[in-house]
């Protein structure tokens, strides 16, 4: 996996052998932006009141946190890759539970914890790709490397994730 020895192809410093997971980073991205365009009104929408709709955020949040404090630790436990998969079954598999059973079926106490699960997936996926960024570029490409990331991660969330429900 690790091919430091030969020279990685480039393109402003990113690199091209990642490309399709700074491309992942981007759309992960823009589906949570998108999400918090409109969620905390649906939720109230459907007859919770606004502290139950901030208290799923709160939920939502603290588990992306704990989550990314794990997340470096699994990568390297497991390997990046395995992580990111796990993390990306994870926010899948807890998204649809959260849609289906949670806002469809109308229950609190399902859209508490699956969509707090599901905050807990998709660091595991954005933060063990630091993890393969830094174990797959040499040393002097990190910066760069981890500049794309950032930018990858706002484009998605701030530029996409903000624009496109403006369309909608």
């Amino acid at each position: 996996m690790n091919n430091l020895e030969n020279e990685t192809k480039q393109w402003l410093g990113l690199p091209l052998n990642l490309l399709w997971g700074y491309v992942a980073i981007a759309l992960f991205m823009t589906g949570d932006g998108f999400e918090l365009a409109f969620l905390s009104k649906y939720i109230t929408d459907l007859g919770f009141t606004e502290a139950q709709s901030s208290s799923a955020f709160a939920v939502y949040g603290f588990a992306a946190a704990l989550a990314a404090w794990i997340s470096g630790v699994l990568a390297e436990i497991i390997t990046p890759r395995k992580a990111m998969l796990l993390g990306f079954v994870m926010w899948c598999v807890f998204h649809v539970l959260f849609l289906v059973f949670g806002l469809g079926g109308k229950n609190y106490f399902f859209i508490m914890l699956f969509y707090g699960i599901r905050g807990f997936a998709y660091p595991l996926f954005l933060y063990s790709f630091i993890v393969m960024i830094v174990q797959n570029v040499k040393s002097t490409q990190i910066s760069p490397s981890m500049g794309w990331f950032w930018t990858t991660y706002s484009v998605g969330i701030g530029v996409f994730g903000s624009f496109i429900p403006s369309l909608t």
